[in-house]
């Protein structure tokens, strides 16, 4: 199983990234390794022997939320493709540009896609979110609409993808928010921001602690809190005294700061650790405070469409909401089920599982991300000269790949 550690909304703020997003769904304890930007690998014999440390975590295929107690706030990558719009990024003869469902190109490759990790993983955007997409210029970040006019003059150094009308954006230590058209909402230089939910977004002003604002950029919840983050199926995650816990919206601790390691709600679970990071186990509990899945997994990942993945005895496997084994098969990379398939690995060779454990696609790829709005992104050829492409859920080439 293939599982990173980073705090919410994380990636390397000396690097200019411009997609990210933000729900969690994984996290690890032992048999871990640290890539370059300090995410945590549970190691397997099956995970591919050439695969770049520096790997990002949207290649993983997971949405990444697993908060540290300590450590500097930074912008997190996102997973997967898609958009309101409905448009893919593509990447041609080094310079990118975006497609719709059916692989016609909608946007030419027109900007330099870089390489923010390595020659496997282009620095690329991802996501079309709002009816709007992400360039870089000089550095910078701006958007443009469908038809690649540019709304927004690249002039960010990180923008988040929109969420609730609103988008987090950071210059360079400074966090904070930005409208479809542009505007910046607040003159105030967050030293750590969220996103929008439910309404509410967690801050941290420099010199303070975390709070909640609304859209109007007022604190509904004071600043009183070590840690916080979005609100996710009607809670929230805080951390007091180097533990975490759950508040609702009024500020009522729900379930009290007891973990050391906790996750956003996910179909009504949550993931929380008890112990140290190296020895430390992972179970779930549910919205009281209940323990419905025993804490005793070396590493686990939070629900998405019904299971969850987690290592027991340093294997893989999918547990359903009551901690049923689903899916006994052990893979090597074992990611989440969006739109029915996950990406798996066997035999270091990656292919797409349905929720019964049989293979849809068959292992044939270097690398994948996840189905988003019925297109999976792949990888061909080795990580230092591999090439990308879009297959549909037959495994059909929608684009073939291309660097």
């Amino acid at each position: 199983m293939f599982i990173r550690k980073s705090r919410i909304m994380t990636i390397l703020v000396s690097v200019v990234v411009f997609t990210f997003f933000g729900s969690g769904t994984s996290c690890s304890g032992r048999n871990e390794g640290k890539t370059a930007d300090g995410k945590t690998v549970v190691k397997t014999a099956d995970m591919p022997a050439d695969m770049p440390a520096d790997r990002p975590a949207d290649v993983a295929g997971m949405k990444v939320e697993v908060p540290a107690v300590t450590g500097d706030a930074k912008l997190e990558e996102p997973a997967g493709e898609g958009g309101k719009a409905g448009l893919f990024a593509i990447i041609q003869d080094g310079k990118y540009g975006y497609m719709d469902r059916t692989g016609k190109v909608i946007i030419q490759p027109a900007w330099e896609a870089g390489t923010k990790y390595s020659v496997a993983y282009p620095r690329i955007p991802i996501l079309f979110s709002d009816g709007l997409g992400q360039f870089v210029e000089n550095e910078k970040v701006g958007l443009v609409d469908a038809t690649g006019k540019v709304v927004v003059a690249a002039r960010f150094g990180a923008l988040n993808e929109f969420s609730e009308g609103i988008a987090v954006f950071i210059n360079d230590d400074d966090f904070g928010f930005v409208d479809s058209t542009g505007k910046v909402l607040s003159t105030i230089k967050y030293a750590d921001a969220d996103r929008f939910s439910d309404g509410l977004a967690a801050v941290k002003e420099k010199g303070r602690k975390y709070g909640y604002i609304d859209k109007d950029l007022k604190y509904v919840i004071k600043p009183q809190f070590e840690k916080a983050r979005s609100f996710s199926e009607g809670l929230a995650a805080i951390a007091r005294g180097g533990k975490w816990g759950f508040i609702d919206r009024e500020a009522r601790v729900v379930i009290k700061t007891q973990y050391d390691l906790v996750m956003n709600f996910s179909d009504g679970l949550a993931v929380v650790r008890m112990g140290s990071e190296e020895e430390g186990k992972y179970g779930f509990i549910d919205k009281t405070g209940k323990v419905v899945i025993e804490i005793r997994h070396m590493a686990a990942e939070s629900f998405s469409e019904g299971l969850a993945v987690v290592s027991i005895d340093g294997k893989t496997r999918y547990l359903d909401r009551t901690g049923k084994v689903i899916i006994e098969k052990a893979f090597g990379v074992a990611n989440s089920f969006t739109e029915g398939l996950a990406c798996v690995s066997e035999n270091q060779i990656f292919g797409f599982i349905d929720k019964s454990g049989n293979w849809v696609v068959k292992p044939q790829f270097t690398d994948c991300l996840p189905f988003k709005n019925g297109l999976a992104r792949v990888m061909v050829g080795d990580y230092k000269t591999g090439k990308w492409g879009y297959i549909d859920k037959t495994g059909k080439f929608i684009w073939q790949p291309s660097r």
